[in-house]
């Protein structure tokens, strides 16, 4: 008799996780190169170690960038932790003239 094995269970959470994840990754790798900076200079302006900041660019089989850093990231960048997390800005930042109100 041939037992039959019970599925894996899915981690609970948002079933677009990993597709938010990948765009933080993908905006990461866009502000930098607007910039013209380096994986290198990018890491030295957020104080953080180069091997660490390119696997946060890495967009398949890379990490986010630790929680604790987001506020440092977006400051360095100009950008609102709104559009660093989501690729939209909240219309309160927009209304009061945020770094990307247009």
């Amino acid at each position: 008799m041939v037992k039959k094995q019970k599925p894996k269970a899915k981690p609970a959470g948002d079933p677009n996780a990993s597709a938010i994840e990948a765009g933080i990754r993908a905006r990461l790798r866009g502000l930098r190169q607007a910039r013209g900076w380096t994986a290198e200079t990018a890491a030295e302006a957020l104080v953080v170690g180069v091997e660490a900041y390119r696997k946060w660019e890495k967009v398949v089989g890379g990490r986010n960038p630790p929680l604790w850093l987001l506020p440092r990231i977006a400051l360095v960048y100009n950008v609102t932790l709104d559009w660093l997390l989501t690729g939209r800005q909240s219309r309160v930042a927009v209304a009061n003239g945020g770094p990307l109100a247009t």
